[in-house]
Order: structure tokens, then sequence, then C-alpha cells
């Protein structure tokens, strides 16, 4: 698996649309499709950004978050640095069910005068 925290080197423009994609693998490095999947939206200092809190997606092994424009809106000055946690669960032949997976997917912000 890959390190838990995840940083996006593409900044997002302030108040644009951003997908974030994903793909999820297995201890073998086979495409891993989980039970569940939930995400929830962040700001640097821990507060839950545009109400985007435990959002359900259809288990894929592959898949999109696409945060709007309210989600990538800069209300507080300097708050430029945003995370996205992926919480799954999911069964491995080698370890177990059930297993969980947390990743922390962290972005910026570009930060656009007169937004």
């Amino acid at each position: 698996m890959a390190t838990a925290v995840i940083r996006l080197g593409q900044k997002c423009p302030e108040r644009s649309a951003y997908p974030i994609h994903i793909e999820l693998y297995d201890e073998a490095g086979d495409a891993l499709t989980p039970n569940s999947i939930r995400w929830t939206h962040y700001d640097k200092a821990g507060d839950v950004v545009n109400s985007k809190t435990q959002v359900s997606i259809t288990a894929a092994d592959s898949f999109n978050i696409v945060l709007n424009a309210t989600d990538t809106a800069v209300t507080t000055a300097g708050d430029l640095v945003r995370h996205v946690n992926l919480e799954c669960s999911y069964n491995s032949a080698t370890y177990g069910n059930n297993l969980i997976l947390n990743r922390l997917i962290e972005y910026e912000i570009d930060d656009i005068p007169n937004i």
C-alpha cells in the first residue's frame, strides 16, 4: 500500500472544480475494490469544509472525488491547505476481512485575487 499521506502536486485554482482521481491496490499490487468508501473534506485546522463529512461513494477500484467551487473557496485568509480523508473497508485473502484503509489526501488552493 502507498504512504498514508498523499500530497497532490497540482494546485487547485480557488473556487474551481477539482477532481481527485483515486486508484486502490492490494498488498500484491492488484486492483482492490473495497466493501465501502467514505470521505470527509477538512481545512488545515481540522474543520469540515462545506458539510462534506462521511460522503459515501459506490465501491470501485478506481474513482473520482470531485470537489466543487464552494469546496475550494478560501473563506479564511491563509486557509490554502485542505485535506480529504478517505476511509475504506476491504477484504484481503492474506490478512482477513473487513480491514480498514485510511488515506489522507492533501492539496493546496491557489488563492486568486478578487474572486
